[in-house]
């Protein structure tokens, strides 16, 4: 999975806290919720709730491989 991740640009916040009104911007209801953007801040995909190691590679390659 960190070696899959090395191929995007990861900010990670703390919707709780700090990160609160990007959250509600980014439609984020529930936690973990990865949310993917382009260059532009579009959103192209989001990966909600906990996958294990494996299916969350599976969802990665598929946002990756549509954006």
């Amino acid at each position: 999975v960190r070696s899959a991740l090395n191929r995007v640009v990861l900010v990670r916040l703390n919707a709780e806290k700090d990160g609160e009104a990007d959250a509600g911007r980014l439609g984020v209801s529930g936690y973990p919720t990865i949310v993917f953007l382009d260059h532009q801040g579009h959103e192209v995909g989001r990966i909600s709730g906990y996958l294990p190691a494996g299916a969350f590679l599976e969802e990665f390659e598929d946002v990756v491989r549509k954006s």
